[in-house]
């Protein structure tokens, strides 16, 4: 016979046994007595039913009588297997389920803290470019699936998702070798393009050197047996032997020459300026003197058309400035040259007016045949010419735009205002500084035709024999003692010999130049104190710069036999 327990009680006090020995075994670990799991939660759970059950087990026994042992002994069964089934069911079901959560959990956490914080580095690297730290460690546990309900698929969603970023991570190595290749290419096209823009710039620095080069040969080159052709209509001009006919063929010959020659340099100014290579060299200037040089050259030009000159200055004008002399007299005499060239008849009016504390206005008026207004916006450009039909346009027509950037390196702007049969008027307030007056120089109109004291050695260094006959012949009458020399090293042995009290130097010449005939002159004891200058062709600031440095002046050859000797 079959024994049946008449009381379930045992199997609740075995339920709280376990309970009060799972919280005695968490103390000991250290742990909160009861940690909220999802465990706990299932097993709490569990208990209450447990506890329903009890209360339905002593509502039974209470309703049914003691006499009737076999139903309390039925009932004692039935409540007692229900104990036990729900503590199997609280106990093992939240159990299976928890380890299958933590196995998850752990392997998350594996993932998170070794690939996916590769990944994260990986990312943050790719996007600082740093391609070699760019990379991706994969370290991944895979979760086992033991059933095949909701707890197997989030083990195998678990591992889907880990199959998916080792597919992302092997993504990333390709795209981290496909940016290195890129990478690598557009830095091999950008060196690629950088070679060809420095080949560019050196092929341009190359052809500017060729054009400096050249624009120095052809100056040289053309300005040499022009200013030999002046300079011996100079000294022929002085012979008074000359018939009147005689003098005015020379004349034409000095007109034509001086045309040409500004011509000549017209184009080599514009070929400065457009490659920015004209620079100013400003210097002390005597005011007066210099405005009434060229008031005196015009006024000649005036005077061969009929024209009335008139040349106001303002009484206030300082003594000296700080101006450019040459870039400035050529301004003001291409725009007196242009009012003379195109008035017919009447006056052609030179004022300047000061400022102070050093503004000086040059203004040029004049009753020509003025300019059409449509073409007032073109009359700076190159190359323009007047269109109005009343006086053919001559010269280069760069003569306004060469003033034009000449002023604006000056810092100041040239304007225009013009009337057609009226006349035009040009001009530019200057800023300058004022400055101590320069040394008095000769004055241009004096015929000078010797000195006093005793004669004077001059030694002429030039490897052209044209360019040494003038000089001879320009000095020669004044009294000086010439000596020639064909090139640096007859000068050296030549003037070991004579000691000469001035030595005229050609900067260009074959083996030995200019510059280093100076320099060794210079090396000289007998010649410590002697004074050189550099005789040039162009006489540019470059040809200065270099003459100063070897210890040289530098003065045009085109020089007059006046301004030589003064």
């Amino acid at each position: 016979m079959t024994a049946y327990p008449e009381n379930p009680t045992g199997s609740y006090l075995g339920a709280v046994f376990y309970l009060w020995r799972k919280i005695t075994d968490r103390r000991k670990r250290g742990l909160r007595a009861i940690s909220w799991t999802l465990h706990l939660k299932l097993a709490s759970a569990m208990l209450l039913v447990l506890a329903l059950d009890a209360v339905g087990y002593l509502n039974a026994v209470y309703h049914v009588s003691a006499n009737d042992k076999a139903l309390l002994a039925i009932l004692a069964i039935i409540f007692t297997v229900v104990a036990l089934l729900t503590i199997a069911v609280g106990l093992i079901l939240p159990g299976v389920i928890s380890y299958a959560a933590i196995e998850v959990s752990e392997a998350a956490d594996h993932l998170a803290g070794g690939t996916l914080a590769d990944f994260s580095r990986a990312m943050l690297a790719l996007a600082a470019s740093d391609l070699e730290e760019a990379r991706v460690k994969l370290d991944f546990t895979p979760v086992v699936v033991r059933s095949r309900d909701e707890v197997g698929d989030m083990a195998s969603s678990f591992n889907r998702l880990q199959q998916e970023i080792a597919r992302a991570a092997r993504g990333l190595d390709g795209a981290r070798e496909g940016l290195r290749e890129a990478r690598h290419s557009l830095e091999q096209r950008v060196e690629e393009r950088t070679q060809a823009e420095r080949e560019a710039r050196q092929a341009a620095d190359a052809a500017n050197r060729s054009k400096d080069q050249f624009l120095a040969n052809i100056s040289h080159d053309l300005r040499t047996p022009l200013n030999a052709i002046l300079g011996y209509t100079q000294i022929l001009l002085h012979d008074d032997k000359l018939t009147e006919r005689q003098v005015s063929g020379l004349k034409v010959i000095s007109r034509s020459g001086e045309h040409l020659l500004s011509l000549i340099n017209d184009l080599l100014d514009f070929a400065k300026i457009e490659a920015r290579k004209l620079d100013l060299d400003p210097r002390d200037v005597a005011v007066a003197a210099f405005l009434s040089s060229i008031a005196e050259i015009v006024s000649v030009r005036a005077a061969e058309k009929n024209l009335d000159f008139e040349f106001v200055c303002a009484p206030n004008l300082p003594s000296a400035i700080r101006a450019d002399e040459k870039r400035l007299r050529q301004v003001l005499l291409n725009l007196l040259d242009n009012a003379i060239k195109f008035t017919k008849t009447g006056y052609v009016r030179f004022s300047v007016t000061f400022t102070p504390p050093g503004t000086l206005c040059f203004e040029v008026e004049d009753t020509g045949i003025g300019v059409e207004s449509l073409e007032l916006d073109t009359i700076f450009a190159a190359f323009a010419r007047g269109q109005n039909g009343r006086v053919p346009a001559a010269g280069t027509g760069l003569g306004l735009a060469i003033c034009r950037d000449i002023v604006r390196l000056m810092g100041a702007e040239i304007h225009v205002h013009s009337q057609v049969g009226q006349g035009s008027c040009f001009w530019f307030k200057l800023e300058t500084t004022v400055s101590a007056a320069p040394l008095a120089t000769v004055n241009p109109s004096w015929i000078i035709t010797g000195y006093k004291d005793e004669r004077k050695k001059v030694m002429v260094v030039d490897d052209v024999l044209d360019n040494r006959a003038v000089l001879v012949d320009m000095l020669t009458p004044l009294g000086f003692v010439v000596t020639e020399a064909k090139d640096g090293a007859d000068a050296l042995e030549k003037a070991s010999a004579q000691v000469p009290d001035l030595v005229l130097v050609d900067l260009v010449m074959p083996d030995m130049d200019g510059l280093e005939t100076i320099r060794r002159l210079r090396c000289m004891r007998t010649l410590e104190g002697t004074p050189v200058i550099v005789v040039s062709a162009s006489a540019s600031r470059d040809d200065s710069i270099v003459s100063l440095a070897g210890g040289g002046e530098c003065v045009p050859r085109k020089a007059d036999r006046s301004g030589l000797a003064s």
